[in-house]
């Protein structure tokens, strides 16, 4: 059994590394056959370099949000349902792989505000996104998120579709309606259903599995009914 994890876990570091290897070559291509040939043509100059080197960042970025959310969709790698945590098991093998390729990305998309990069990089994940939505915070599990039309999430916020617990991993969906909004810093967890026309408060804890009703808003930790909206 030994052997056999070493097996997967080394088969695991090398899709990553693929990944990561595809993330890599628009970039390296750019400065190899653009950056350093403009160059060694016109000579150094400091706000050229700085120009080229900006967009060089650009084209990085933009190629860590699609080259990793194509493979993720070729291979499929969804997961869902409970598991023990083990390696061996196809959906842990699936949400690591996920977690490994995605989540460096979305930490940089969260820190520097770039919502509309952002939306593309959780649909390339799997999140369902409705019109109009503003993406902030950082969505952990993206392929079991839905969220409605108009809907915000507050930066800094956290949105999680798994959980730890004695052994096992749980999945499960987070679903936002319609006209929707999660505060600053708010923290979601599994399970969680809010309705159309609900909102969650600033720095509130929203725990699993709790179903927020319409036109209602919660807050605090753990996050209670504060409101009712008139309809």
């Amino acid at each position: 059994m030994a052997g056999a994890n070493l097996w997967v876990i080394s088969k695991i570091f090398l899709f990553v590394s693929l990944v990561y290897t595809l993330v890599l070559l628009p970039p390296a291509a750019l400065l190899k056959y653009g950056i350093l040939p403009l160059f060694l043509k016109n000579g150094y100059s400091f706000f050229l370099g700085l120009l080229l080197a900006h967009i060089n960042l650009w084209v990085l970025l933009l190629s860590a949000v699609a080259i990793p959310g194509i493979c993720w969709r070729v291979l499929n790698l969804r997961y869902s349902g409970s598991h023990n945590l083990d390696i061996s098991d196809k959906d842990v093998r699936h949400w690591l792989m996920t977690h490994m390729i995605y989540t460096p990305t979305a930490v940089t998309l969260d820190f520097f505000h770039l919502y509309p990069l952002k939306a593309i990089h959780i649909r390339l994940f799997g999140t369902k996104v409705g019109k109009n939505v503003v993406a902030g915070g950082l969505v952990l599990d993206p392929s079991l998120l839905e969220i409605g039309d108009n809907s915000n999430i507050g930066g800094f916020s956290t949105i999680l579709g798994h959980s730890v617990e004695r052994g096992k991993i749980y999945f499960r969906k987070v679903t936002i309606g319609k006209n929707c909004g999660i505060g600053v810093r708010a923290t979601v967890l599994p399970g969680v259903s809010l309705q159309d026309n609900a909102m969650l408060g600033a720095q509130s804890l929203l725990t699993k599995n709790i179903q927020v009703p319409g036109n209602e808003t919660f807050g605090g930790v753990p996050a209670k009914k504060i409101a009712s909206k008139i309809k």
